[in-house]
């Protein structure tokens, strides 16, 4: 019988795959499940043994919609995300998030729409914003001691304001140029290329910018 770091006894397993959950231990090696099985392991084969009888194992939950694009700047944790089981969280959702654009327009797209105070926001921006890029946000991101893996999207209206400008991009009238449509499929493969899971996008008019440039406009993605 192989030795494990750790076992996780007696719960009722949920495989992630619709299957009927059953009793079983979970055998983890060198952070991955090395073994399911419906007879008890014995005690000497782990180093480390936990009892979940009575409770249920299950894999991480993966939420990918959330606004932790601030956050993970100063609790990067996201400990309220870790004690719900979810292991994944994804950054960039509903067409807004920090890779591009000024500390004040990250701030003007996403504060009002999150219901989040913009002095504060802004100050966390301009205090740690210093990645220009996809693959330079991803790098600083890496820096940061996360709590569970983080991925993102590319925002729609991140992509308008860095082609458009921020005056363009929220003017319902105005249509792209095909220089500008063509620059942000660049930028869009560039991110994809660095990682992203793909581009978010925002169709509700009744989310409306904050700040003092474009105050009530629907954001850009609109």
């Amino acid at each position: 019988m192989s030795h494990f770091d750790l076992v996780v006894h007696g719960g009722l397993v949920f495989d992630g795959r619709g299957n009927p959950p059953k009793i079983a231990d979970v055998a983890i090696q060198d952070g991955v499940i090395a073994a399911v099985s419906e007879l008890p392991l014995p005690v000497d084969v782990a180093g480390r043994r936990i009892d979940a009888r009575g409770a249920w194992v299950t894999p991480g939950f993966i939420d990918f919609h959330t606004h932790y694009d601030v956050e993970v700047e100063v609790a990067p944790t996201l400990s309220e995300s870790l004690r719900h089981g979810v292991t994944t969280v994804t950054l960039g959702s509903c067409s807004i998030g920090a890779t591009l654009g000024t500390p004040e327009e990250i701030a003007d797209i996403f504060c009002r729409v999150e219901a989040v105070p913009r002095p504060q926001t802004l100050e966390i921006l301009n205090a740690r914003k210093s990645w220009s890029n996809f693959a330079e946000y991803f790098d600083h991101l890496s820096t940061l001691p996360l709590g569970p893996n983080v991925t993102a999207f590319v925002g729609h209206s991140n992509l308008r304001i860095a082609t458009m400008g921020f005056r363009r991009a929220v003017q319902r009238e105005v249509k792209p140029t095909r220089a500008e449509v063509q620059a942000m499929e660049r930028l869009l493969e560039e991110g994809l290329d660095a990682g992203y899971l793909g581009m978010s996008i925002q169709t509700l008019p009744w989310d409306k910018l904050d700040g003092d440039v474009h105050p009530g406009h629907p954001l850009p993605s609109y």
